[in-house]
């Protein structure tokens, strides 16, 4: 990708966001989940595997790089979260989608509202769009690659782990991609697809080699995984679905005597199979009921909403569904290989929150092939004012 088009891409996603930023600092919230700051100082939960490590260890080493500045801190983070129009154009290209399909993307990767409002509000989250993202360009990059070379073998492999570092879920999107590329390129491709998987797989044994040193536990995995699946998978959780006031962190797993960490998580993944097992009916309903809270087009009403709020979250993900129908049927028709990357990408980073527990705010993360898709289906709308159109590029 020419490196002027890159640099454009990055610049029309940093500058509502930097607007953003600058009109509400320094009401910026810039802990996380894993990250707090008190007293001046950086607090993160690296030391425990309470979470996937890879946005602490970047939180810490952009904290130490700005000198231990907040407003630098934030910046920094504008700048990560711009990349994710960078990893879309390099997305659309690969995939060979037309000019105006490729920039429709990044305008509206851009101006997404949730995705504005992360540079304020949930800055890990703009983190890992531009990481999901990263590893997706990359995966696409097999598509127009003709042979194997072994760097980029590597730089997926290594884009696979730091995904996976960052959103542990997010192991059956990396499975999916790996799958749709491997069986859709040629002969030559797919022997570096099939490398890079192992050495992947590699990856993931030498950090769970790390975990067991660290943590006694021999897998790759954070110690929440039996704590998610628990807060789907408990008696009474089906009304808790129901209602759109949902708060995980309200629900409490039973109690582990020993390790507060891997035997805990162990503990509560027990729990949560025994109730899968015991109640069949009521977990076949019950991923019914996570697919319609993980794909609502309404807010939840966990926090206080504004009108403009609900209208500035619903309007465009109605319009992005329907114009993405459309461009989904464009693809199905023209170019399958575009569609079922888009595919694996939405639908396997949606697969394990069948299992434990779906919101809104977990789909968003991917919601940049979305946007894709609607970009395409925007093309289409477009055509009937131009004769040259065409869904493949003409470069």
């Amino acid at each position: 990708m020419p490196w002027r088009d890159g640099l454009l891409a990055w610049a029309v996603c940093l500058t509502p966001r930097l607007a953003l930023f600058l009109w509400a600092w320094p009401n910026v919230r810039l802990d996380s989940s894993s990250v707090q700051f008190l007293n001046g100082a950086i607090v993160t939960d690296i030391a425990t595997p309470m979470w996937p490590p890879a946005y602490e260890a970047c939180a810490e080493i952009l904290w130490r790089l700005v000198g231990g500045h907040a407003f630098g801190f934030g910046l920094g983070h504008l700048a990560v979260h711009a990349l994710a129009g960078v990893f879309v154009l390099s997305v659309c290209r690969s995939l060979e989608l037309s000019g105006r399909a490729r920039w429709l993307a990044v305008i509206a990767t851009a101006l997404l509202p949730y995705y504005v409002s992360a540079s304020t509000t949930q800055v890990d989250v703009g983190v890992l769009v531009a990481v999901a993202a990263a590893f997706t360009a990359t995966m696409c990059r097999w598509c127009v690659e003709r042979n194997a070379r072994a760097s980029q073998v590597l730089v997926t492999a290594c884009a696979a782990m730091l995904l996976f570092l960052t959103r542990a879920n997010a192991v059956t999107m990396i499975v999916a991609l790996y799958a749709v590329v491997y069986v859709r390129v040629g002969p030559v491709q797919r022997r570096g697809v099939f490398a890079s998987a192992v050495i992947f797989v590699v990856m993931l044994g030498i950090w769970s080699a790390v975990t067991l040193v660290r943590f006694g536990a021999f897998t790759p995995f954070p110690a929440n995984v039996g704590s998610n699946l628990w807060v789907g998978n408990h008696d009474g959780v089906a009304e808790t679905l129901a209602g759109r006031s949902f708060n995980p962190t309200d629900v409490r797993g039973p109690h582990a005597r020993s390790d507060p960490f891997y035997d805990a998580d162990a503990v509560t993944t027990r729990a949560a199979r025994n109730y899968m097992r015991s109640h069949p009916g009521e977990t076949v309903m019950n991923a019914v009921r996570k697919a319609g809270r993980y794909w609502d087009w309404r807010l939840d009403t966990l926090n206080p909403h504004s009108v403009s709020q609900e209208l500035a979250y619903s309007m465009p993900y109605l319009l992005m569904l329907w114009l993405g129908a459309i461009g989904a049927r464009e693809l199905w028709r023209a170019h399958r290989m575009a569609l079922a990357v888009l595919s694996a990408v939405s639908l396997g980073y949606f697969a394990p929150h069948v299992l434990a527990y779906g919101m809104i705010r977990h789909r968003m993360s991917v919601e940049w092939a979305t946007l894709i898709l609607a970009a395409v289906g925007a093309d289409v709308l477009a055509r009937a004012a131009s004769t040259t159109y065409s869904l493949r590029r003409d470069d």
